[in-house]
């Protein structure tokens, strides 16, 4: 069973809302606007989307909100691989004007993480996604047990590894082991490094 976890306003978190309204309010600004370079300013736009979409993520494990939605524990993950790639196309189009077909190559990353997390992590079950929520924002609590079954065979087992204190006391920690996709994927993407740069 998952716990229940108080909701938490604080300060902190109405900062983050202000920046996301901010942010969402300079996206649609940046994304309608057809005067200068709307190239660039689209660029900056979906950059600046990115970034509030990711801060939502964490304004609701922050206010324990995710816990009414489970299927927002690192739904924007991949987005993270589209900040550094629209900033460079924000400042490349901002100075040359104008946007190469070969620089959709930037986004190879964000498309491939994608995919790996639409397949091994997306259609987990709510306690994996409990688990990876409580890892990050409630580390006192433990793990809870019971992974899906189908998560097995995808790298989730999670095995117990004893860990020994200064104190001389040992603890058992969950960790999960590499999945499986992640090294496939990191062998083709070196391997495209390789026939791009070699």
């Amino acid at each position: 069973m998952i716990p229940y976890f108080p909701l938490h306003f604080d300060l902190f978190a109405v900062l983050i809302l202000l920046g996301e309204v901010q942010g969402l309010f300079l996206s649609f600004l940046f994304l309608t606007n057809k005067q200068g370079n709307p190239l660039a300013h689209r660029c900056l736009g979906f950059m600046i989307l990115a970034c509030v979409l990711a801060i939502n993520e964490v304004f609701f494990s922050y206010t324990n909100l995710v816990q009414y939605a489970w299927w927002l524990v690192d739904a924007v993950e991949p987005l993270n691989y589209v900040l550094a790639p629209l900033s460079y196309l924000y400042i490349s189009t901002s100075l040359i004007g104008r946007f190469e077909k070969r620089q959709w190559w930037h986004f190879a990353l964000f498309f491939i993480y994608l995919v790996y997390v639409c397949i091994v992590f997306y259609p987990q079950s709510n306690l994996v996604k409990f688990n990876a929520f409580r890892a990050a924002y409630h580390p006192e609590i433990a793990e809870i047990l019971g992974i899906t079954e189908g998560a097995e065979s995808i790298g989730f087992r999670a095995m117990s590894v004893k860990v020994p204190f200064v104190n001389g006391n040992e603890a058992s920690l969950l960790t999960a082991p590499l999945p499986i996709g992640i090294k496939i994927i990191s062998l083709l993407f070196i391997k495209y490094l390789i026939a791009m740069f070699g």
